[in-house]
């Protein structure tokens, strides 16, 4: 339902969609971690007032359960893991 709102909102310009909650996709980069991220502009007569309109922001979406567990901890493994797979 959210994601729906967001891509028929006439402000809403909607950049990428990923979508790792689909069960096709590789979550091996992510520790399993499972969400669908929505890069967007907000083009309004306010955002062009306010020379902001192109910038672009993340909306994360995520299942309850998964946000539930979403801890600092959860996150700090999740950083360690994407700097050593830098290295």
């Amino acid at each position: 339902m959210a994601i729906g709102m967001i891509m028929t909102d006439s402000e809403v310009q909607l950049l990428r969609v990923k979508n790792s909650l689909n069960p096709d996709c590789d979550v091996t980069m992510s520790a399993g971690y499972r969400s669908v991220l929505l890069n967007l502009r907000i083009v309004t007569k306010e955002t062009e007032m306010l020379a902001c309109e192109t910038h672009v922001c993340e909306v994360q979406l995520v299942l309850r359960a998964f946000g539930e567990v979403n801890d600092a901890e959860g996150n700090n493994r999740l950083r360690r893991i994407h700097d050593l797979m830098a290295d």
